[in-house]
């Protein structure tokens, strides 16, 4: 570990204080309003991009490390496995507005008005947790949005009809897909306390209330049918949800406490120190939420591409999803070492091994 300071005291130096990472927190004032302006978040295998439309309204998308289409060396490779939104009525007041990434217990909170939401991702199991909180009453609505509803490129998603009280949906690659993601299916669940179904993709607070959580748990399996698929996915849910929300939240703060103390570089000086300093945390951090899956990290944008409605590419303009990424799903080296060198020197060992079992299960093929 390394520090570069003026003035501070050795014992200072052999364990990084909490207001040195707090300094490297993200905090914005004004909501998004759209995906561009989104926060990125995740466990390493499941990711998150955050942000507040101007009406209030959280939104985040839901990505994956290994939600692979049958489009798995196209443009349309690593897709997202949807949007969700989360609406509260009567809408809390903007007047007074925080958005802020901290770090240090790997969470997003978002403050409107006298109404706090807490975005994280469960650094030790599969499940994201959105918890809100209110001064006075208010209803919850939840909402699971998806732009794939027919087939172009990749199959439509398919939303199921018959769950109560929960939002499920997946997609699932043809059976005729390349060998590597044929019958692979991705989706999720969303359940939350006190929410009954309005719809097959909407959920509503059955009565006002102070606090609300709401559950989302992803799953990716290659199985013999869709069936399948849902009866590992309820099994997962019913198996995590049963370890309570205190239990799961405390050991996830472990997680990035211990995770932040493995090394750490905090340079002071002039506002070059700063932003770089900042700069190398963040990184460190994005890097975290991406680098556990089952896959090596993407070197074009990771987990965490966005909707793009003026993307130029070859002297034309078009508008893609946050499905869409540049150069597809292959992995190049010589982009992809850069995300990995770094991780020897810090000692996130853990995030080097999806790169080396990539390439460990190339050896039969080969």
């Amino acid at each position: 570990a390394y520090a570069i300071y003026d003035g501070i005291s050795l014992e200072a130096i052999l364990e990084p204080a909490d207001e040195l990472l707090d300094e490297c927190n993200v905090s914005w004032s004004v909501p998004g309003p759209t995906s561009a302006e989104s926060m990125p978040i995740g466990n390493g295998d499941i990711g998150l991009n955050v942000w507040v439309e101007e009406n209030g309204d959280l939104n985040f998308y839901i990505s994956k490390t290994d939600a692979w289409s049958e489009d798995n060396s196209g443009n349309l490779a690593l897709l997202k496995l949807g949007k969700v939104r989360v609406s509260l009525s009567p809408q809390p007041s903007l007047s007074s507005f925080t958005q802020v990434l901290k770090l240090r217990t790997g969470e997003i909170l978002v403050q409107e008005g006298d109404t706090t939401f807490r975005v994280w991702v469960d650094a030790n199991n599969p499940v994201i947790r959105v918890e809100a909180t209110s001064a006075q009453p208010v209803s919850m609505s939840v909402a699971m949005e998806t732009w794939r509803t027919v087939d172009t490129g990749v199959v439509a998603d398919t939303i199921l009809n018959n769950q109560t009280d929960k939002i499920v949906w997946y997609h699932r690659n043809p059976s005729s897909a390349d060998v590597h993601v044929a019958d692979r299916t991705f989706g999720a669940l969303i359940e939350g306390n006190g929410l009954v179904s309005v719809d097959s993709t909407t959920l509503q607070s059955a009565s006002a209330s102070t606090t609300q959580v709401v559950s989302i748990y992803p799953l990716t399996t290659e199985t013999a049918s869709a069936e399948d698929w849902l009866t590992q996915l309820n099994q997962q849910a019913a198996q995590i949800g049963g370890l309570g929300l205190e239990t799961t939240r405390s050991a996830h703060q472990d997680w990035w406490s211990q995770f932040w103390n493995r090394s750490w570089i905090f340079v002071r000086g002039d506002s070059d120190a700063v932003e770089t300093t900042q700069g190398y945390v963040l990184q460190r951090f994005v890097t975290a939420c991406g680098g556990r899956g089952d896959y090596p990290i993407k070197f074009n944008v990771s987990i965490f591409n966005m909707d793009n409605q003026s993307l130029t590419r070859g002297g034309s303009t078009k508008a893609v999803s946050a499905d869409y990424r540049t150069w597809g799903g292959r992995y190049w080296f010589q982009n992809t070492r850069a995300m990995y060198w770094p991780r020897l020197a810090a000692g996130d060992f853990d995030m080097m091994l999806p790169l080396f079992d990539m390439y460990k299960g190339q050896l039969a093929l080969n």
